[in-house]
């Protein structure tokens, strides 16, 4: 885990309608998908881990995609 992800709050994460899409995505494994930028997903971050572990790893990765503080403020 870098820095930077230590430093990200998941506590204050909040799903939207995108962002669900988009989990359902990763968590079935669909890096294929349109909707996932696989320089922020990487498939082998979420390979074999416990639901609760790929939550987690999630709410870090969203708050990398450029809009996403934008989408929080809206």
């Amino acid at each position: 885990m870098s820095i930077d992800e230590k430093n990200i709050k998941v506590c204050d994460f909040k799903w939207n309608d995108s962002l669900v899409k988009l989990f359902t995505q990763v968590y079935s494994g669909n890096f294929n998908s349109r909707l996932i930028d696989e320089s922020i997903f990487k498939y082998s971050d979420y390979r074999g881990v416990k639901i609760e572990e790929k939550i987690r790893k999630f709410k870090i990765d969203a708050q990398k995609i450029p809009n996403f503080k934008a989408d929080l403020i809206r």
